[in-house]
């Protein structure tokens, strides 16, 4: 007797397994840019952006196109003005007869910590490929900090023949670093396309991004009007992420 129900207590298991209960998934995504000093938002030095997201989750299965579950999304972005720092990107400020020059440079870190639930749709289009149109719903902590500096490095100036002399030196130095927290929450939608490599596991590409932001709390000030909100439709690249799953 105990022999049987030992028996159909793994045929049950082993029938279980084969239905491939439980989805682990994990995405990655990595942008870069470059702009110069003629398309960067300043206008006077160049800037380099990048920005690296990761997301791992956990998912168990409702039926056959259904899935549930929760996940830990990761956000690093580094954007650095002036990252040379070199003397063409001076800003010339005229005082008179004399002039000074100087430059500034400048790196904002910005990173969010995302926990979120989800639910996945899921539709076959043949034996290897399916598509899935996941909704996330989750609360955003971030994090920012800006660091600063502007040097004068030079001096110019107008003597009694109309002679224009220079100077090369450095005659001060501002620094500055501010550093705050915010919280939001945040809906998405994001379509993926999955490939199985297996009966267990295959590769994924998110494609798409359709996200709603509510900043609830920010570290600087309390709010005096409507805070800041976000609602954004994106296909481009930098959405992209390349990911792997396993299913047991």
């Amino acid at each position: 007797m105990k022999a049987t129900f030992a028996l159909i207590l793994l045929l049950g298991s082993l029938h279980c397994w084969g239905q491939s209960r439980y989805l682990v998934e994990s995405h990655l995504g990595y942008t870069y840019r470059y702009h110069d000093r003629l398309d960067a938002p300043a206008g006077l030095y160049g800037q380099i952006q990048q920005k690296l997201h990761a997301t791992v989750s956990v998912g168990r299965r409702w039926n056959d196109s259904f899935y549930y579950g929760v996940g830990l999304a990761h956000t690093f972005s580094k954007q650095e003005t002036n990252p040379t720092r070199s003397a063409p990107a001076f800003n010339p400020a005229p005082y008179g007869y004399s002039s000074w020059q100087g430059y500034t440079h400048s790196t904002l870190t910005h990173s969010e910590l995302t926990p979120f639930a989800f639910v996945q749709y899921l539709t076959t289009l043949s034996e290897c490929f399916s598509v899935v149109i996941g909704g996330q719903a989750g609360y955003v902590f971030q994090q920012q900090k800006l660091s600063s500096n502007a040097r004068s490095a030079a001096l110019h100036w107008v003597d009694s023949t109309g002679t224009w002399a220079f100077t090369d030196g450095e005659y001060w130095v501002a620094s500055q670093a501010n550093r705050s927290r915010q919280q939001a929450v945040q809906v998405r939608v994001v379509p993926a396309l999955r490939c199985d490599l297996g009966k267990r596991a295959g590769i994924a590409l998110q494609f798409a991004s359709l996200a709603y932001r509510h900043k609830l709390r920010d570290s600087r000030a309390q709010h005096v009007g409507p805070a800041s909100h976000e609602f954004q439709l994106n296909f481009k690249p930098e959405v992209w992420e390349v990911g792997g799953y396993v299913r047991f």
